[in-house]
């Protein structure tokens, strides 16, 4: 499940569904923290085209993509 809000950001940042995937598959986990009892995780790998990109993931009985982040600004 994707929400709302990483629709968007993945819309202005460029980012599409082969991408993330390819972050989940094979990016790292950077960061966990628990707001609200809930584990959050930040994942960092690279879409297909080579930007380093993150993303924020919540467990719940299945993997919620909270929003997506570019790691490197573009110049």
């Amino acid at each position: 499940m994707i929400l709302p809000h990483a629709k968007t950001r993945m819309h202005q940042r460029g980012i599409d569904a082969n991408d993330l995937g390819q972050i989940i598959k094979s990016g790292r986990i950077v960061e966990q923290s628990m707001p609200e009892g809930t584990w959050r995780h930040t994942v960092q790998g690279r879409t297909v085209d080579g930007r380093v990109i993150s993303c924020v993931v919540v467990l719940e009985n299945l993997v919620i993509i909270v929003t997506v982040i570019n790691e490197r600004r573009e110049r």
